[in-house]
């Protein structure tokens, strides 16, 4: 006769279908099995290791993991011990079943834990949208008394039932990138005249460091030559496309070549807009604790 597998008193009755079911008496009783979980909960604890390192290690003493110094690991309940040691086919088809049964209460157990979840969730959702509006119309209070009272010496004040403190946020403008591509166009164009011209002042310089007394005429000759060499210097190089060389643009750079007005970046030179960034105006942000 097919018997099903004995469980423990708190958990669902329901039998086993047939093709879970194992003829005649289970060869482990749930006692031994309970004594066998409580064992490897308290191994687990006494080394500071998983519960799977402590099943292991309870089958074999060997095992190569560091144990607390002078800790000796107990033995298996008796009845494990003489079983574990002599595996056949019937032990292997009772062990699958057992498995199947721990592995379904498993995922009911999962699925209850994911429903209360879920109601839990919903019930904070709720009461957190009201509460919210409760936070944000008292906290607009508080602040429009401290907003009307700041000044560059007070900024925080104490009071009977709590504290406000306000902070400067974003000082003189925060420069920001939202449209890089267009701002690495930008640098690179910038950068590449800057470069070009001091490579012909550079060569300038020296021609009329070596001939003195050039009339304003050679000058400009020389000039008119050194602008042909410089824009050699510049030809695209046949191995670029070889390299992958990756651009970004670095803020905290870029914030020390231009100038912030009228939540604006603006080239100190030229006066021209910056493309390709924003500005973060400056803002004042309130701090409150309730005592």
């Amino acid at each position: 006769m097919a018997l099903p597998l004995t469980d423990h008193d708190d958990r669902d009755d329901d039998l086993l279908p047939p093709e879970l079911t194992i003829d005649g008496d289970e060869p482990v009783s749930e006692e031994a099995l309970d004594a066998y979980a409580e064992l490897v909960a308290k191994v687990a604890d006494s080394v500071g290791c998983s519960r799977d390192e402590a099943a292991e290690l309870l089958w074999d003493h060997d095992l190569d993991l560091e144990l607390p110094e002078g800790y000796e690991v107990p033995p298996l309940p008796a009845e494990l011990e003489a079983f574990g040691r002599a595996v056949d086919e019937e032990t292997v088809d009772w062990a699958m079943s057992k498995l199947a049964r721990v592995k379904a209460a498993l995922d009911g157990a999962k699925a209850k834990r994911d429903a209360y979840r879920d109601r839990i969730e919903t019930w904070y959702q709720r009461e957190a949208r009201r509460l919210e509006v409760d936070k944000g119309y008292f906290s607009s209070l508080i602040e429009a008394y401290a907003r009307a009272r700041r000044t560059d010496k007070v900024k925080s004040w104490n009071l009977p039932t709590g504290t406000v403190s306000s902070r400067t946020q974003n000082k003189g403008g925060k420069l920001t990138i939202t449209d890089e591509a267009a701002l690495l166009t930008y640098l690179q164009e910038t950068a590449g005249a800057e470069w070009l011209q001091e490579q012909i002042d550079t060569m300038v310089a020296q021609v009329e460091a070596t001939m003195p007394g050039l009339t304003a005429e050679q000058v400009d000759a020389v000039r008119t030559f050194a602008t042909t060499m410089a824009l050699h210097l510049v030809v695209d190089d046949p191995y670029d496309e070889a390299v992958k060389v990756t651009r970004k643009p670095m803020v905290s750079k870029i914030e020390s070549l231009v100038v912030i007005t009228d939540a604006r970046a603006t080239d100190p030179e030229t006066g021209a807009i910056v493309p390709g960034v924003g500005v973060e105006p400056e803002s004042v942000t309130y701090t409150i604790k309730p005592s």
